[in-house]
């Protein structure tokens, strides 16, 4: 639910004392947990298991650009949480 969603990113943020921040671009606002459900929740492995994974060209510049964001992002989220957290996490689909 959203206030579950909510109250799990407060508690583990506060325990870590880090701070999430939310750039809200335009139409609805999203909520907790749909900010929650977007991020990388999952080691990517390397570029070739990230192009093998979602059909990505191993040559596209565009393809190792979208990588090292994702790659960028799940190295937040392993600095941010430990394992356990990662594990509640990845259950908000």
């Amino acid at each position: 639910s959203e206030a579950a969603a909510k109250e799990k990113l407060k508690t583990m943020t506060a325990e870590h004392h880090k701070q999430v921040s939310v750039k809200f671009v335009q139409g609805k606002q999203p909520t907790m947990y749909d900010v929650l459900a977007c991020l990388q929740k999952y080691d990517v492995g390397t570029f070739a298991n990230f192009c093998g994974n979602f059909g990505c060209d191993e040559d596209s510049r565009a393809a190792e650009k979208t990588y090292k964001a994702v790659l960028k992002e799940w190295q937040a989220m392993e600095r941010m949480f430990d394992f356990t957290e990662l594990e509640l996490l990845n259950e908000i689909q």
